[in-house]
Parts: structure tokens; C-alpha cells; sequence
């Protein structure tokens, strides 16, 4: 589940070490960049979202609070 989050990162610290896109002109450069964080700001909200649902909506079962 966290290599998704790494993944996009991986690719930002290889596109700023010019490890990839080692010739390519800054606009193009800024574009790449920009779906990177796009990339990552996707995933990292999906996830966040996730982890504030309840863990027994998926099982179906229901649990009640005794007062």
C-alpha cells in the first residue's frame, strides 16, 4: 500500500537528479514534475480516506455501543 505513495517519488527525486528527462527543456521538465505531485496528491488522499473509514463496513457486521 505505501509503494503507491512511493512511486510518484521515487519519480520526483529521479526527475530533479536528472536521472530521467536528462535532456528534455524545463517546460517539459515542470510538466512531468507537476503530474508526479498530481500523482501522489491522488493517492495520498485515497488513502487517507480509507484509513478514516470504519473497518466494519467492509465485513457487513455491525457492533453496537452499550451505554
Amino acid at each position: 500500500k505505501i509503494l503507491y505513495i512511493i512511486i510518484p517519488l521515487f519519480g520526483l527525486s529521479l526527475l530533479d537528479l536528472h536521472v530521467i528527462g536528462r535532456n528534455w527543456n524545463e517546460e517539459k521538465r515542470l510538466k512531468v514534475h507537476a503530474i508526479f505531485v498530481g500523482i501522489f496528491l491522488i493517492v495520498a488522499h485515497i488513502a487517507m480516506i480509507f484509513g478514516m473509514l470504519d473497518p466494519s463496513l467492509g465485513t457487513g457486521q455491525t457492533h453496537h455501543m452499550n451505554m
